[in-house]
């Protein structure tokens, strides 16, 4: 059966247990029932009659509200009426069911409401899923917000092109990035990249998330990890937010599909991992301003913000006006390699689309910035070459960085 199908009748089974919840004895929480409820099972799972009073559901209920074991629920084995056929032996099928014991669990809801818990828990892992990742995929019915958890806690099963990640993660380190990780795209091939994940991240908060691609130098043909062995960036953001998850994509060329593999990358980490979305940040220097240029001609609402350096922008202008992503250019002005003039037009190209939109100067200052460095900015460095020393410069600068790290996405 095509797996699409099967998650979404496992979606379907998950909504119907769910909505049974909703109907269960709830007065331990001061809701109001005509008839009595009995107990079906040992798991907690209850069956009530129809009731004569509307049931009050927990719209208001207060963000550190305890949960009572009644509306403690996952996917339980002993009760398959509520798994599709053909999920009772999940070894077949595309993941498996494995109990969990937990103490806190983040409910994926927009307002990030955590509850505190210390339960065990049913949960069903799609093959290919980490330890760290598999708590992702917590169901929790708890009145009114059931459909709200549904949507957000198992979205990510159909996420993208295909109903899971199939990941290979990397076995060697430098400087706490796990290196030649391989995110395995069926549209996109395979994503080889390196990660640090901060040793506090449990997934009970969310994180910031910085993509730096890397110049020639760095691509993946050049060796495993040269482009976190050979630049900065990953490692001096760590300074501007200790709490933010830095990927450094290691790619073949600077061109589309580069750019969409960025993308892909990114959708997988904003789907598995909990990432703070107004704070979600790219940067890419020399050949990976290149591709992250396109990238921001394509799906610039995914980034908070946008920093190139010493490159040129080879992507389309009109989608990072209207996402209105914030973009800086960052080049010396006898770069070696593209010169100033590319950083120029696209600064003004922008510019322009931002003025016919009717945008003062004040505020397309706010969103777009071109930083054309004299060369006095690299010799007072005993710097003689603009576009190799570049990035070397450019990220020691905190007016750079800083503006980078400090933007957070405003509702447009």
């Amino acid at each position: 059966m095509d797996k699409k199908i099967i998650m979404l009748l496992l979606l379907s089974g998950v909504m119907t247990f769910a909505m049974a919840c909703s109907k269960s004895d709830g007065t331990k929480d001061n809701r109001t029932q005509s008839t009595s409820v009995e107990d079906s099972n040992d798991e907690g799972v209850q069956e009530s009659s129809e009731t004569t009073e509307e049931t009050t559901m927990y719209d208001n209920a207060d963000d550190n509200t305890d949960i009572s074991e009644d509306y403690l629920s996952g996917i339980i084995p002993d009760e398959l009426e509520y798994i599709p056929q053909g999920y009772e032996n999940p070894a077949e099928q595309q993941g498996r069911l494995e109990k969990l014991t937990y103490d806190t669990w983040e409910s994926f809801t927009y307002k990030q409401k955590t509850q505190k818990l210390t339960k065990e828990a049913w949960v069903y892992i799609p093959y290919g899923y980490s330890e760290d990742e598999k708590y992702n995929v917590f169901y929790l019915s708890h009145g009114g917000w059931s459909n709200e958890y549904t949507y957000n806690g198992l979205r990510f099963f159909w996420s993208g092109e295909s109903d899971s990640y199939d990941v290979t993660q990397g076995t060697q380190e430098y400087r706490d990035f796990v290196l030649d990780n391989v995110l395995h795209s069926e549209t996109e091939g395979d994503i080889h990249y390196n990660v640090y994940i901060p040793d506090d991240y449990d997934g009970s908060e969310p994180y910031a998330l910085f993509m730096t691609l890397p110049g020639y130098q760095g691509l993946y043909f050049q060796g495993v990890g040269e482009n976190v062995r050979t630049e900065e960036f990953g490692f001096f953001a760590q300074e501007y937010n200790p709490k933010m998850i830095i990927v450094a994509p290691q790619l073949n060329d600077w061109q589309d599909t580069s750019a969409r593999q960025t993308i892909a990358l990114t959708e997988y980490f904003l789907d598995t991992y909990n990432i703070d979305r107004d704070r979600v940040y790219a940067e890419g220097y020399s050949g990976g301003g290149e591709t992250m240029s396109r990238v921001m001609g394509m799906r610039p609402e995914l980034f908070t913000a946008y920093l190139q350096c010493s490159s040129q922008w080879d992507g389309g202008y009109d989608a990072v006006v209207k996402s209105r992503t914030p973009v800086y250019f960052a080049i010396g002005e006898n770069d070696e390699y593209y010169g100033s003039e590319p950083s120029v037009r696209a600064y003004n190209a922008i510019h322009k689309l931002y003025e016919d939109e009717g945008l003062s100067d004040s505020e397309i200052d706010e969103l777009l910035v071109l930083d054309v460095k004299p060369t006095s900015y690299f010799t007072d460095n005993g710097i003689s070459n603009q576009h190799g020393y570049g990035g070397y410069l450019f990220v020691r600068d905190e007016n750079i960085m800083g503006w980078l790290f400090g933007k957070v996405k405003q509702n447009n």
